[in-house]
C-alpha cells in the first residue's frame, strides 16, 4: 500500500512526469521533507527515479564585500584622477581608503592592465593613470552581473569564465558553491498505478464545524508522521556579547561589587589627566584618540582638583614623584573625548569615595581610532574595576581576578610583571584556553600610584584592573573576526550554541 504522501506525489507527477523536489511540494501542498520521505518511498517501489545534477554557483565574496563591490585597481584608478591624474606614490599609502595590505596589489593589478604607468621624478614616484583605465574590465563586467545575485557557472560565457578564473587567484574576492539538483521522474509502473488514484481531498484538523455537524464520520484525516523532521524554531535570545557582559555583571555583583556608569563624552581631565598620564603622551593624539569637534571644550566642575593635577605633572605636588616636568595645560585638560577607556569612570568613584572601604566596577564601550579588520574595532566593551581598602594588597588583587576567571570558566590564570603608566606595581593577566592550547593576555591590572590617588584626596591603597569583553567572547565562541559580533548575522545568531564553555 502507498501512503498518502506517495500518492499526492504521484499525482503531482502524473501529468508533468519530471519535476524538482520544490515544485513537487508546491503541486502536492506537502513540505520539501515530506515529499522527500515519500521519493524514497516511491523509489523502492519503482514508481520514480530521481536524477541528480551538480551544478557550480559563484557570488561575490566576503573580501569584496568590505572593499565595497570595487576592485582595489579600480579604487586607485578613482583615488588619482580625483587628484587631477597623477599622484605621489606615498600620498596613495597615507590619503587613500585602501586597505594598505591591497594597495601594492592594487598598483601591480593596474600596472598589468595598463590603466596607470609609473614615472620617476627626482626623489619621487609618481603614478598616472592611462586612457586605458577608462575601460571597464572583464573582472569588473562579472562582477556587475554577480551584484544581481548568485550566477551558475555552466550559463558564463568565455570571457566571463576567463574572467572569473582571474578572480577566483584573489583570496575572497568570489565564493564558489556545488549545488545538488535532485529531479524526479515517474517510471510507466507509477503512470499506471497514478492512474488508479482518485483526487484526495484530506483534512489536517478536527474543528468544532467538523464536529457539530457530524461531517467527520465521511472525511479523511491527514496521517501524521512523528518522525518527520519539523521546521527549526527559534526563540528569542540575546546577541552573544550581550549573555558575556550580563554574566560578568552578575560575577562581579555576586562578589559584592556595585556597579557604576559614566557618559562616552569625558573631559581629558578625567580620561588621561587624573590619571597621570603627561599631556604629551601618544595615546592622546588624534590617532588614537576621537577628540569632539563641537563642543570642543568642557569645564572641569572639580576645581579645587585641578591646582593638585597641575602640580603633580609638573612637579609631583607631595606625592614623592617628580612629575612629568615642563608645563601642564588647562586648555588640553578640558578638551571633550570620547572615552578611550572605562578606567575614566572608576577613578571619578575613587574621588567621590575618599578614604572609605568599596569595590565599585563599570561594563561599558570605549572608543578608539583604530582601523577596523579581523581584531580590531573602533568601538569595542571594556570591564573596569577597583577596591579601595586600607589593607589592600596585590595579592588580593590577584584574588579577584582568579575568581572572576575561574566562575567564566577559565580555570588556569598566570600573572606577569608589566607597565602602565597608572599603576604601581602593574601587572598583565593571563588565562590558559584548553581548546586553543595557549596562554592568552585578557587583562592589565595594579595598584593606582600615588599621582593617581593622592590629588584624589585618597591615601588608601587602591587596587584596579581592566578588561576587554570582546576578546572574551570570541574565544568562547570560535570567532576569529571581531567585526562578526557587529554584523548582525542572523544566520550564525541562530545557529550558535545558548553557551559555549572555554574548554
Amino acid at each position: 500500500m502507498i501512503s498518502l504522501y506517495g500518492r499526492k506525489v504521484l499525482l503531482a507527477l502524473r501529468d508533468t512526469k519530471a519535476c524538482l523536489l520544490e515544485e513537487i511540494a508546491k503541486k502536492a501542498r506537502l513540505e520539501v521533507d515530506q515529499v522527500r520521505k515519500a521519493v524514497e518511498e516511491l523509489k523502492e517501489k519503482g514508481l520514480v527515479v530521481e536524477e541528480i545534477k551538480k551544478l557550480k554557483k559563484i557570488r561575490i565574496g566576503r573580501k569584496l564585500i568590505e572593499l565595497n563591490l570595487k576592485l582595489p585597481e579600480r579604487s586607485l584608478v578613482d583615488f588619482i584622477r580625483e587628484k587631477g591624474g597623477e599622484v605621489d606614490l606615498n600620498s596613495v599609502f597615507l590619503q587613500s581608503e585602501i586597505p594598505s595590505e591591497d594597495i601594492r596589489a592594487a598598483i601591480g593589478k593596474a600596472l598589468e592592465k595598463k590603466w596607470i604607468e609609473i614615472i620617476k621624478q627626482e626623489n619621487r614616484t609618481v603614478l598616472r593613470i592611462t586612457e586605458g583605465a577608462v575601460e571597464e574590465s572583464p573582472e569588473e563586467k562579472l562582477l556587475n552581473k554577480l551584484k544581481l545575485g548568485e550566477i551558475d557557472v555552466s550559463l558564463l560565457n568565455e570571457e566571463d569564465k576567463r574572467a572569473l578564473e582571474r578572480l577566483k587567484k584573489r583570496p575572497g574576492f568570489v565564493e564558489e558553491e556545488e549545488i545538488e539538483i535532485r529531479k524526479i521522474g515517474i517510471t510507466k509502473k507509477g503512470l499506471k498505478e497514478a492512474s488508479k488514484i482518485r483526487v484526495i481531498e484530506t483534512v489536517s484538523s478536527l474543528t468544532p464545524q467538523l464536529i457539530k455537524s457530524g461531517m467527520w464520520k465521511g472525511v479523511i484525516f491527514e496521517e501524521y508522521d512523528l518522525n518527520v523532521k519539523s521546521y527549526p524554531i527559534y526563540p528569542g535570545r540575546r546577541h552573544p556579547l550581550v549573555e558575556v557582559i550580563q554574566e560578568i555583571r552578575e560575577i562581579f555583583i555576586s562578589l559584592g561589587f556595585e556597579e557604576t556608569d559614566d557618559p562616552f563624552v569625558q573631559l581629558a581631565f578625567w580620561n588621561f589627566d587624573a590619571l597621570f598620564q603627561p599631556q604629551d603622551h601618544p595615546a592622546r593624539d588624534m590617532q588614537d584618540t576621537f577628540y569632539l569637534e563641537y563642543p570642543s571644550r568642557g569645564e572641569i566642575k572639580e576645581r579645587e582638583l585641578i591646582e593638585r593635577i597641575k602640580d603633580t605633572h609638573e612637579n609631583g605636588w607631595i606625592t614623592g614623584s617628580t612629575g612629568w616636568g615642563g608645563r601642564w595645560s588647562l586648555d588640553e585638560a578640558k578638551k571633550l573625548v570620547l572615552r578611550t577607556h572605562t578606567t575614566a569612570a572608576t577613578v571619578k568613584e575613587v574621588y567621590r569615595t575618599g578614604n572609605k572601604p568599596r569595590k565599585v566596577f563599570i561594563v561599558g564601550r570605549v572608543f578608539r581610532n583604530e582601523k577596523m579588520d579581523y581584531k580590531h574595532s573602533a568601538e569595542f566593551h571594556q570591564v573596569d574595576g577597583i577596591v579601595i581598602d586600607r589593607n589592600a594588597n596585590i595579592r588580593q588583587l590577584m584574588g579577584i581576578l582568579t575568581e572572576f576567571y575561574k566562575r567564566l570558566g577559565l580555570r588556569r590564570v598566570k600573572f606577569m610583571p608589566s607597565f602602565f603608566p597608572y599603576t604601581e606595581p602593574s601587572i598583565q593577566t593571563s588565562v590558559y584556553v584548553e581548546k586553543l592550547n595557549d596562554w592568552v593576555e585578557l587583562a592589565g591590572m595594579g595598584i593606582f600610584r600615588p599621582e593617581v590617588t593622592r590629588p584624589l584626596g585618597v591615601e588608601w591603597p587602591v587596587l584596579a584592573w581592566g578588561c576587554g569583553i570582546e576578546r572574551i567572547v570570541m574565544i568562547r565562541y570560535d570567532i576569529d573576526d571581531i567585526r562578526l559580533l557587529y554584523r548582525g548575522d542572523l544566520g550564525w545568531l541562530r545557529r550558535r550554541p545558548i553557551r559555549r564553555p572555554f574548554s
